[in-house]
């Protein structure tokens, strides 16, 4: 394979990476922006749920005012709270029933037309402390149960005075509670006396409807099994778990669409228990952005320490969203191939350019090059010749220089030997004179000596053995001898070292030569 195939195929290859690097991040990008809107989406849901949540307590609340207000209410559930307790407590007797029924007869038509104006479900008394039903207006038939355990938006009406509202599961139904204290006026001692509690409450469904007509979405609430366990009747309880078979321990409490089985079936719920946020998941033919939060009831707004007691789920069709993302991708996978392929066609034509060019360069500079070559090997040859001129220069001026080396050397090593050899010399002329002289003064000797063996010494004969001492310096003439026979000594061994160096130097130059 030719080099400029290979560098089309390796620069092909990298920028289809990274046109599919640029589509992936582009991709990434755009699904988080699609993400984010659908949160935020999510986010006004929950916003607006909340708020209507506290707009229909706030209803609750206000109807339950209406009717406590009135003081024919408060007089004979003052009268009731007194027959009750003259009777025992609980449900009461014969009296309590009467009261019973009085106040029934009396706020029964006005319920119904306050029901059915604005959607609300029950209004019970209840009697305090704690919590103990009087009458269910919307279910006459069952009072005197006492309730302290689930029904706290009540136990707190009666133990603080003052009206509250929230969430709130009781024996029977969960729903949206307003509460509020009872005062009447005790016409013997024109005294106020707290009797106990007027609830309003709706379901979840009236509200729910509101905000899928307004929000264009479908919602739900979803309540924990165990949250359910703790509060309604285990009877009711099985009748209501058999028309709403629970999933991951959720069961539906109420909804604007049946598509919440659905989704239940997807195992979303454990994950948005955990974490409540918006997924986005297909339902048929369609997308749904469908967004879950927590829902807490009384206590929990109360006591920030407890759980949620349930989920609101809420699913809205993003089909339209997702087909423009998705359009979007497209057009950006069209935008990227195109310009991929319009790359490669500028690359191929550039590189059979650039190549073209490139070989006409090589062969230029090839032909250079020879000529460079032709030239260098002439410069070589000179060269070679040059240097060998001027190594047998070199070595004539060696030899020259050894023989001027030799020269000095020879001239230093007869300096060298003259030296000792000139006092050795001059010792040998001193010894000659003073053997002379000691010849004189033992040729004195020799005459004294043979004066005495005839014993006839002479005094001019003494005196001229003591002449002739004085004269050569006797004494220390006795002592330069042996130092100058010394010194020659030295001289004549000085004198040999030098030869035998010379003799080393010669047959070591030699050696040399010959290597």
């Amino acid at each position: 394979m030719q080099t400029k195939n290979k560098i089309f195929i390796v620069l092909s290859l990298v920028l289809a990476c990274s046109d599919i690097l640029f589509v992936w991040i582009n991709y990434r990008s755009s699904q988080k922006a699609l993400m984010e809107s659908l949160e935020q989406a999510g986010d006004q849901i929950q916003a607006a749920f909340f708020s209507s949540l506290e707009a229909t307590e706030t209803r609750m609340l206000q109807i339950a005012t209406f009717v406590g207000n009135d003081e024919r209410v408060q007089q004979l559930f003052l009268k009731g709270k007194r027959a009750v307790e003259s009777e025992g407590g609980g449900p009461g007797g014969v009296r309590a029933a009467v009261v019973r029924k009085e106040l029934y007869d009396l706020v029964g038509p006005s319920r119904d037309k306050l029901a059915e104006q604005f959607h609300f479900r029950q209004l019970h008394f209840h009697l305090g402390p704690g919590s103990v039903s009087f009458l269910r207006a919307h279910k006459p038939g069952k009072f005197g149960d006492r309730m302290d355990d689930v029904r706290y938006t009540i136990v707190a009406a009666n133990q603080e005075h003052v009206p509250t509202r929230g969430f709130e599961t009781g024996r029977v139904v969960s729903g949206i509670r307003g509460v509020i204290p009872v005062t009447a006026i005790d016409t013997d001692g024109n005294t106020p006396i707290h009797v106990g509690a007027l609830e309003a409450g709706t379901s979840f469904q009236t509200m729910l409807t509101f905000l899928q007509r307004h929000q264009k979405i479908n919602i739900a609430v979803l309540l924990t099994v165990d949250h359910l366990q703790k509060n309604i009747w285990p009877d009711r309880l099985a009748k209501f778990l058999k028309k709403n078979f629970p999933v991951d321990g959720f069961t539906v409490e109420s909804t604007t669409s049946d598509d919440i089985t659905t989704i239940m079936e997807m195992g979303l719920l454990p994950a948005l228990w955990e974490k409540p946020t918006t997924v986005l998941r297909s339902m048929g033919q369609k997308d749904y952005a469908i967004t879950a939060f927590g829902l807490r009831d009384f206590q929990g707004t109360r006591d920030k320490k407890r759980s949620d007691v349930g989920l609101v789920v809420a699913w809205r069709d993003v089909s339209h969203e997702t087909a423009l993302f998705h359009h979007s991708m497209m057009v950006n996978i069209a935008f990227a191939i195109i310009g991929f392929l319009i790359f490669e066609v500028i690359l191929f034509f550039g590189i059979r350019a650039s190549s073209r060019k490139l070989e006409q360069t090589i062969k230029d500079q090839q032909a250079h090059l020879k000529q460079k070559n032709r030239s260098l090997k002439e410069h070589i040859v000179q060269r070679k010749k040059a240097e060998k001129e001027k190594e047998m220069m070199q070595v004539s001026m060696f030899q020259a220089r050894k023989m001027e080396s030799v020269g000095q050397l020879a001239a230093g090593i007869a300096h060298e030997i003259n030296t000792p050899l000139q006092y050795v010399g001059s010792n040998m002329d001193f010894l000659d004179e003073a053997f002379q002289d000691s010849k004189a003064l033992i040729t004195s000797y020799d005459s004294l000596l043979a004066a005495v063996k005839k014993q006839e010494i002479d005094e001019q004969i003494v005196s001229e053995v003591e002449r002739i001492r004085e004269e050569i310096d006797w004494d220390d003439l006795a002592s330069e001898v042996p130092l100058a026979i010394s010194q020659s000594r030295e001289g004549t061994k000085r004198a040999g070292s030098r030869f035998q160096a010379m003799k080393y130097f010669a047959v070591s130059t030699t050696l040399e030569d010959a290597l």
